[in-house]
C-alpha cells in the first residue's frame, strides 16, 4: 500500500512540477487555451482543474508502474516514455476532450497528439524522477 501510495504521489508532483511547467510554457507560446495551474472548477464536481489533473495524474502514475515498473532499469524509462506520452494523449484526444464537448485543437490533431505527446512523456519522465526520489521504483515484494 505504502508503494502505490509513493508512485501515486509522484504522478501528482511531476503533474504539478514537470507537465504544468510545459503547458506553462506552451500557453505563453499561444499553443495551449487554458494557463498552467488552473483553478477553474471542472464538471461535474466542481474541483480546481489542477486538482483533477494532479489526481489523474497519480492514477496514470500507477498505471504505468503496472505495465512497466518490473522492467529493469534500461528498459523502464523508454516504456515510460512511450506508455506515458502515448496513452494518456489519446485517452485525453479521444474519450476526454469528447465528453467535455472540446474540440481536438484548431491546428489539429496531429499537432493536438505531438504536444500532448511531449507534456506526457516529459511528465512520466518527472513520475520515474519523484519515483525514485521517494524510494518507489523496486517492485514489491512477491508473496
Amino acid at each position: 500500500m505504502a508503494l502505490l501510495l509513493k508512485r501515486f504521489l509522484a504522478g501528482v508532483a511531476s503533474t504539478l512540477v514537470v507537465h504544468q511547467a510545459i503547458v506553462a510554457v506552451y500557453h505563453a507560446m499561444g499553443r495551449y487555451p487554458r494557463p498552467a495551474w488552473d483553478l477553474s472548477p471542472t464538471a461535474p464536481l466542481g474541483v480546481p482543474a489542477i486538482v483533477s489533473l494532479s489526481f489523474w495524474g497519480g492514477v496514470w502514475a500507477i498505471a504505468l508502474f503496472a505495465l512497466a515498473g518490473r522492467m529493469s532499469t534500461r528498459r523502464r524509462a523508454p516504456a515510460f516514455v512511450l506508455a506515458g506520452g502515448i496513452l494518456p494523449t489519446l485517452v485525453a484526444l479521444l474519450v476526454v476532450y469528447p465528453m467535455k464537448g472540446l474540440a481536438v485543437a484548431q491546428q489539429g490533431a496531429a499537432i493536438a497528439f505531438a504536444g500532448g505527446f511531449v507534456a506526457n512523456a516529459a511528465w512520466a519522465m518527472g513520475t520515474l524522477a519523484f519515483a525514485s526520489l521517494a524510494g518507489a521504483l523496486k517492485p514489491p515484494p512477491s508473496p
